[in-house]
């Protein structure tokens, strides 16, 4: 069985075209590994049995990646 999360009322930055911004209050959906949506929060219902987390306050960020690293 896949897990399904909702990250309700976070802020997320997105970085899209040489242009980052805060996209404040947020649901961000996860589904397995993968995000599934943004959206702004409160306009739809998360899937049936996902867990919710109340992450308001908080930042959702891409992933960082080491590009100085000495291999």
């Amino acid at each position: 069985m896949v897990s399904s999360v909702r990250l309700r009322s976070v802020d997320v930055l997105q970085c899209s075209g040489g242009e980052v911004r805060v996209l404040a209050g947020q649901d961000l959906d996860i589904v397995g590994d993968r995000i599934s949506a943004v959206e702004p929060s409160g306009n739809a219902a998360p899937a049936p049995g996902a867990e919710v987390i109340d992450a308001a306050g908080m930042l959702a960020i891409p992933g960082l990646i080491n590009t100085h690293a000495h291999v």
